[in-house]
């Protein structure tokens, strides 16, 4: 049975090493509390105060450290709405729950062996109209056409383009196949007209049967491709298994309905898959609306700061793939070194620019151009910035201390209230900067 902890005063509380697996810490103060290798998998943080600082005096301040998760499993934790202000959550490990994880494979699983499935089905029901090589080259080529547009336009186009394909075909076979039986109807049936319909059909039948059966494979490997990419951002381990999944089911029903010479259909729908996924998560822009959703996908029953107050938090070589930091306040968190940031959902804050997020985690900007960008709140503390560019862009509240930014444009830049500190600003050009409040030290 979890343990209930909620709305308790926890404050210094030692649960180092526990496991706490679906403990319920809602409304709790757990200030300064100590959660290092802490399980914590499913652990319910909703609105909890772990923040130093506020109603704190200093004797609080200097004997209570930030509340410690260092190397904790939050994998499904929930901190929604929870006050995280200076938590420490170096090195944790965030993630997804495991059913959900269990859910999202059993579903690849089964949209990739759906797509074998019905890659051999497209194949008997082939064989069964034609004993030519007709029909399978409608087939390719319609696979090629649909290829193409997904690499150019994207799957989103490419469905649509393949569905209005399918609409096409079948609107032409029903209007023949309507004048068709009409003429048959007639009191006085014209011979020649009839055999001319039955002709025109004979014609087009393979193609449209070709175009509408794989229009139906197209919007199957959308579903996997889906699923697998999902997967895949939740563990490399399992994403491999779906597609292996795919390769097995597809190749078995191919060989055992059709033969050995139809499998280049599946082989045809893996490659496009693996396609698909690999350059969806490498964030092809393409592919951005795709990767969107599957971000959702996995964060739904992800690690979640959702609306957390995480200002100032330190996730230093945490693991963060999957976790929801949507409409969480980030300023001055530190990222330095996380693994997953970009495959976590980030809402509207600046980290959804790739150059920036690129910056926070490395911390490595030197000659780099970041002119005209909103970088506010960033923590670019002990950051290599020599020679950057930064000017017309906003630092307001950044942390910068101990940067390098010798050599840096900051030409109009707006540093009010930045933490400059100790940084070397040899040779830096600050023409026209927002000074108000910043600390030099």
């Amino acid at each position: 049975m979890a343990i209930n902890f909620a709305g308790k005063d926890l404050r210094g509380k030692s649960f180092r090493g526990q496991n706490l697996r679906g403990a319920d810490f809602s409304n709790a103060d757990i200030r300064g509390a100590d959660f290092t290798k802490a399980i914590l998998t499913e652990a319910n943080f909703s609105n909890t105060r772990a923040d130093v600082g506020e109603g704190w005096t200093d004797l609080d301040r200097q004997d209570s450290p930030p509340t410690n998760f260092t190397n904790a499993n939050i994998c499904g934790a929930n901190f929604c709405k929870a006050n995280l202000s200076r938590a420490n959550f170096s090195h944790a490990k965030a993630g997804l729950k495991d059913y959900w994880g269990i859910f999202l494979l059993a579903i690849s699983f089964s949209m990739s062996a759906l797509t074998g499935a019905l890659s051999g089905v497209t194949d008997y029901l082939l064989s069964t109209i034609s004993s030519s090589n007709v029909p399978y080259l409608y087939v390719a080529l319609t696979l090629v056409v649909f290829f193409y547009v997904v690499l150019k336009k994207g799957l989103g186009i490419a469905l649509i383009f393949e569905g209005l394909l399918c609409l096409v075909a079948l609107g032409i076979s029903w209007t023949l196949h309507t004048v068709l039986k009409f003429a048959q109807s007639q009191s006085t049936p014209s011979t020649e007209l009839i055999k001319a319909i039955s002709e025109a059909l004979n014609t087009v039948a393979a193609p449209i049967l070709a175009i509408t059966i794989t229009g139906a494979l197209a919007w199957t490997i959308a579903l996997a491709i889906l699923s697998s990419t999902a997967i895949t951002l939740a563990g490399a381990v399992s994403g491999a298994l779906a597609m292996v999944a795919f390769i097995i089911v597809s190749v078995f029903i191919t060989v055992k309905f059709v033969g050995e010479g139809a499998i280049f259909l599946s082989l045809f729908a893996l490659l496009l898959g693996t396609v698909i996924a690999w350059r969806t998560l490498a964030g092809d822009e393409v592919f951005l609306p795709l990767r969107s959703l599957v971000i959702n996908l996995t964060t739904f029953r992800s690690t979640n700061f959702q609306e957390a107050n995480l200002t100032a938090a330190n996730f230093t070589f945490a693991t963060l793939k999957g976790a929801n930091f949507s409409k969480a306040e980030l300023n001055q968190v530190s990222w330095y070194r996380t693994y997953g940031l970009d495959e976590s959902k980030l809402g509207t804050s600046n980290l959804n620019n790739p150059k920036i997020l690129n910056l926070v985690v490395t911390k490595k900007g030197r000659n780099g151009l970041f002119a005209g960008l909103g970088m506010q709140g960033l923590n670019l503390e002990n950051a290599d910035l020599q020679g950057v560019n930064f000017s017309h862009s906003s630092l307001d509240s950044a942390i910068l201390r101990g940067a390098n930014l010798k050599n840096a444009k900051l030409i109009e830049t707006n540093l009010k209230n930045a933490d400059l500190d100790n940084a070397n600003l040899d040779g830096a050009d600050l023409s026209n900067a927002k000074l108000q409040d910043t600390n030099f030290g």
